[in-house]
């Protein structure tokens, strides 16, 4: 669960009065006695705690009348904000409250991360793909229930609407590199990609859909692409019965925790040096192929031959072990996507 706002409030409130008290008390004792500052607050730390050390000096009749009064507010005060901090203790408040402070100091460090709107069960696997490829991640979710095990199982969560425009500004949306709305609502999730179009206009969005007709409006409001969870499934079961081990392979390639293989693309910046050279000129070595490039203007060239040429903003997508894509990417300096 989220924290409570009543104990934050109450426990803002007992802090509050004390230090009020502890400042009245010392400037009481200062102006009716014409003590130091030290000695002031050393009597207003003994009067509130009854600990029974020496006074600094004797009082006089209106420091007593005074301290009798500092007695029955502070004592009241103290008790309050004792009582409070531990039934906050208690209750798991002061954890949630920790936990809270915690994500607000990470969440303002985000930069090119993916915020996933909706933790069910299709949020909650593509944020764990997500954070096996290493990438750092926000969630939004409206049900306290399912925010409260995202942030258990320690990630950035906001609890509430993925189409609230302040939310997503929380999610730090104008840095993010992209977004999944997985939320099954088809009208919340088509509402929801209009609300982050609207408030970043290049960002990638995934949103799921249910009928081609949701497909559709969700890519008028804004969706860079569409995922229907029926349709893949279905595509997925025909092809395990007509290609089982195709279909195995591709399985392991597409995850990123799978150590041997995997399908990986990186995009070419228009400055780099490999811009114009064909692709036999890259530094593949073995065990990594390229099986496709994306063109700037969309067109998807699939099975390029070796004399292929590398052009300008190309996605080349690249198929190999894990640790040999880490060092193409290094040796051509090619950005990972």
């Amino acid at each position: 669960m989220v924290p409570d706002p009543r104990y934050r409030r109450l426990l803002a409130t007992s802090l509050g009065l004390v230090l009020a008290l502890v400042t009245i008390g010392v400037g009481g004792f200062r102006l009716i006695e014409g003590w130091s500052w030290l000695e002031s607050l050393w009597m207003v730390v003994v009067t509130f705690t009854t600990i029974g050390y020496d006074i600094p000096r004797p009082l006089s009749d209106g420091g007593r009348l005074f301290t009798v009064a500092l007695i029955m507010t502070g004592l009241g005060a103290v008790t309050f904000s004792m009582t409070t901090l531990t039934q906050a203790a208690f209750d798991g408040e002061l954890t949630r409250m920790l936990r809270e402070r915690g994500r607000r100091k990470k969440m303002a460090t985000l930069q090119r991360h993916y915020i996933v709107i909706g933790y069910g069960r299709l949020g909650s696997a593509v944020a764990q793909e997500l954070r096996e490829a290493g990438q750092e991640l926000c969630i939004v979710e409206r049900d306290a229930d399912l925010a409260d095990r995202a942030g258990r199982e320690g990630l950035v969560v906001l609890h509430g609407d993925g189409g609230d425009d302040a939310l997503l500004q929380q999610a730090g949306l104008a840095r993010a590199r992209g977004v999944a709305i997985t939320v099954p609502e088809p009208a919340d999730a088509i509402y929801i990609t209009m609300s982050v179009r609207q408030a970043n206009s290049t960002v990638a969005i995934q949103t799921r859909v249910a009928t081609q007709a949701d497909a559709v409006k969700a890519l008028r409001a804004g969706a860079t692409s569409v995922v229907s969870p029926h349709v893949i499934g279905g595509w997925k079961m025909a092809h395990g019965l007509l290609r089982p081990h195709t279909t195995s392979f591709m399985d392991l390639a597409m995850l990123a925790s799978h150590p041997d293989v995997r399908v990986d693309e990186v995009a070419v910046a228009a400055s780099n040096s490999w811009v114009g050279q064909p692709l036999r000129r890259l530094p593949l070595g073995g065990g990594v192929l390229v099986v496709a490039i994306r063109r700037k203007d969309g067109a998807m060239v699939a099975a390029p031959g070796a004399d292929d040429r590398i052009e300008a903003e190309d996605v080349l997508i690249l198929i190999g072990a894990p640790a040999r894509l880490r060092k193409v990417e290094e040796l051509t300096g090619m950005a990972p996507r």
